[in-house]
């Protein structure tokens, strides 16, 4: 696979972890992070590694049999931790930007930093994507990633400060305060900006211009806003121009509910794209399949993915995994039907982060008890 293809597959919401899960998964293990202050800020997998991050403190496990390998304390690393492939970056009290060998936990490279650095935004195949906050800007920095020595930087403009920052293939797509810009990764030069009162006014002249508009994903030349008020867009990454919107459906059942929120998540598998809305409180949660090259619908959910919401799901192999609080469910997306449902014994909040699935499993972690979760397969 070549950089080039894995960051595709980063884009595509992270959608090919292993080919299978194995079912049923159990809870076998859990590991309280003690070390560090504040909450359990990330979790994340770094080749056959679990990487687990508190202020101040770094721990690495092994993913499948759970032995720490390292620890690192350092009274300046914040819970800033990013990372592409098997490639690992961390800031350090706004005051310097490393990279850490997963393998050992030593530095590979570390440079001090000119001014108040915010949060590492990006990270693609050869660079590294920042942001610095001064008493009135805020600025884009493109780094490079064997030193972090600055490439370009970009002023904030009149749609505000710099959010979500995405990738694909050469092209930076930025979602802002107030709307959408786009530079070329290696130059910085701007290709086309859009405010998003605007947009609406233009494509959903109906919807109130103060809906919340969000970007999700970029992926195959096409990135996606979801709009508060029941709609997804896609556009194109290269020109900014809009290639289609649907408008949300609400299952039969559903339609006694309040009205629609934001699309809470976007994963494409393939040719096809995956959206989850949860209304209220979480109890009305549904998935929706569209094509991702017309918007036509392909699927339309009728019953709750879990009880109590969906956040933060990911996709392995063609098994769409959903989970929120104690309950944690499996779709098939090549049959379109829910293959498994799980609720964790004595109803133990675990679902409340990113899942990071394994080679036959996943782990999870709540920030709450500063904990990791790890699932087994029993098919091993």
């Amino acid at each position: 696979m070549t950089a080039n293809d894995d960051e595709l597959e980063q884009q595509r919401g992270n959608a090919r972890f292993n080919e299978n899960l194995n079912l049923p998964i159990s809870l076998t293990h859990t590991e309280e992070i003690t070390a560090g202050d504040g909450l359990l800020r990330a979790a994340r997998k770094c080749g056959n590694r679990v990487i687990a991050n508190r202020v101040g403190y770094l721990a690495c496990f092994e993913a499948h049999s759970r032995e720490l390998l390292w620890s690192l304390e350092s009274p300046g690393l914040r819970c800033q931790l990013s990372g592409y492939g098997d490639e690992l970056y961390a800031l350090g009290s706004r005051e310097w930007l490393a990279q850490f060998d997963p393998e050992t936990g030593r530095d590979i490279w570390r440079t001090c930093l000119d001014g108040d650095i915010e949060a590492i935004k990006q990270v693609t195949s050869s660079v590294l994507f920042t942001v610095q906050r001064t008493d009135d800007n805020h600025i884009l920095h493109a780094r490079s990633k064997d030193e972090g020595h600055l490439l370009w930087s970009c002023e904030k403009d009149e749609s505000g400060n710099f959010s979500t920052v995405l990738s694909e293939r050469g092209i930076i797509v930025v979602e802002t305060s107030l709307g959408c810009r786009a530079f070329d990764e290696e130059s910085g030069e701007q290709l086309w900006a859009f405010k998003f009162d605007a947009w609406l006014q233009k494509y959903i002249p109906h919807l109130d211009t103060s809906q919340t508009v969000m970007l999700h994903l970029l992926v195959d030349g096409q990135f996606y806003l979801g709009i508060n008020g029941g709609y997804v867009a896609a556009l194109d990454a290269t020109t900014g121009q809009t290639r289609w919107i649907y408008e949300v459906e609400l299952p039969a059942s559903f339609s006694d509910r309040i009205a629609l929120r934001n699309p809470m998540t976007l994963i494409q598998r393939n040719d096809e794209l995956l959206f989850t809305i949860n209304q209220g409180r979480g109890d009305r949660n549904y998935l929706t399949i569209l094509n991702a090259e017309d918007g036509s619908q392909v699927y339309l959910g009728d019953a709750n993915i879990t009880p109590r919401g969906c956040f933060n799901p990911v996709i392995v192999g063609q098994n769409f995994i959903g989970a929120s609080g104690s309950h944690l469910s499996v779709f098939d997306i090549d049959r379109k039907e829910y293959i498994w449902n799980y609720e964790v014994p004595k109803k133990q909040p675990i679902f409340l982060a990113p899942i990071v699935p394994l080679e036959n499993g996943l782990v999870t972690f709540n920030n709450q008890t500063n904990s990791l979760y790890w699932f087994e397969s029993s098919d091993k």
